[in-house]
């Protein structure tokens, strides 16, 4: 780490804690760079919508998020338990888990806008179908068309494992609070 304190202070922005192993530190910059991307993701579609600026970066940028947001939650969220030598800090389960969801929820959103989702025309409908499929509630008022419907269908699933681990990392959470 560098002596200069600018620095120093700009890597504690990116969740850097001193003392801690490489590994852990990388998870946290893969968070914090989760965080910024389900706020852009979040931002940029109803910026476009609402006050015409274009920031919306089109369907690549979609693909390419919903790929970071797949493999994201796979290593921060569901793969963490299962690696050797690892004890699992159920608070930070909890708020991979969490990010992982807002954008996973996101990514999705933007991928249904790049393609084809009836009666949707706002980025509000986008990201409120986005939730509903992952929830697996599905109110049927916005459906997806052609090539999406599996898609949903995955995002469902996946809507499912995020719920088992938030809900697991809950009851750790809790159950750690009330063991002491």
């Amino acid at each position: 780490m560098s002596e200069r304190p600018f620095l120093n202070g700009w890597w504690a922005l990116l969740g850097h804690k001193h003392g801690a192993d490489a590994g852990s530190n990388q998870r946290r910059y893969y968070n914090r760079f989760s965080i910024l991307l389900a706020l852009w993701l979040l931002v940029a579609p109803s910026a476009t919508d609402l006050i015409g600026l274009r920031l919306y970066a089109g369907p690549y940028f979609a693909l390419l998020a919903l790929a970071w947001s797949l493999w994201f939650f796979g290593l921060s969220v569901f793969l963490m338990p299962f690696r050797s030598a690892f004890v699992v800090n159920p608070a930070r389960l909890l708020f991979d888990a969490i990010t992982s969801t807002f954008l996973m929820i996101g990514s999705f959103a933007a991928v249904y806008r790049a393609g084809d989702i009836s009666n949707a025309t706002t980025a509000f409908d986008y990201y409120y179908f986005s939730a509903v499929t992952f929830s697996t509630l599905g109110y049927g008022d916005h459906a997806p068309q052609g090539a999406l419907k599996p898609l949903a269908a995955f995002e469902a699933i996946l809507g499912n494992l995020h719920l088992g681990f938030v809900v697991g990392a809950v009851f750790a959470v809790l159950n750690r609070g009330s063991s002491r």
